[in-house]
């Protein structure tokens, strides 16, 4: 019985092992294939004694980066999967009745001046993102494919940045692709006016 007990216990503790350990960045578990680190830079200790989970660059940025000594000695890192939307919401606008979602200053064609970039860096001519797919630079994309890079199984950037910045929180967005109930903004992104 004993012995039993005993291949129990060695088959519990191997494994819990084998699991991927969990970190933190500024406090939010981040599965480790989400983690971004910025730079090794961070210092806990005289002359510098930064702190876990100070903003150590991109300071108001949708990819603000924090010292996260779990990460790394050194690191300064974010962590993708914190945010739902690749865009930050003042950089979005709501259109054609809540269809679509645009980019503040698209600017036609291969035009990128003004345009803010996305959670990786990336800067998207002429974007617009909708419920089946996104254009970009006047192609046609599914989700999952072309240059919009969404690294996990849910990539519907519409819902992501629809249900982050404009749902109020009686709303939803139906099978049929439509807004149901209120159209509010939660102010973040920019709403078109219907006239």
């Amino acid at each position: 019985m004993v012995h039993c007990n005993s291949i129990l216990a060695i088959f519990f503790i191997s494994s819990v092992s084998a699991k991927d350990p969990i970190y933190y960045i500024n406090t939010v578990p981040c599965d480790v294939a989400d983690i971004v680190k910025v730079d090794e830079k961070c210092i806990p200790w005289y002359p510098h004694f930064d702190r876990e989970g100070q903003v150590c660059a991109n300071d108001g940025a949708m990819n603000e980066a924090y010292c996260s000594y779990d990460v790394g000695e050194y690191a300064c890192a974010y962590c993708k999967s914190a945010k739902s939307c690749y865009f930050d919401c003042k950089s979005l606008t709501l259109d054609h009745g809540g269809t679509q979602l645009g980019q503040v200053g698209n600017c036609g064609y291969d035009c990128t001046s003004g345009i803010a970039s996305d959670i990786n860096g990336v800067v998207h001519p002429e974007l617009f993102l909708w419920k089946q797919g996104y254009w970009e630079n006047g192609k046609w994309y599914n989700y999952g494919a072309g240059p919009l890079n969404v690294h996990d199984s849910d990539n519907n950037m519409f819902d992501r940045c629809y249900n982050e910045c404009f749902v109020a929180v009686d709303d939803y967005i139906g099978n049929d692709g439509y807004i149901k109930k209120d159209q509010t903004s939660k102010n973040f992104g920019i709403m078109e006016l219907t006239r």
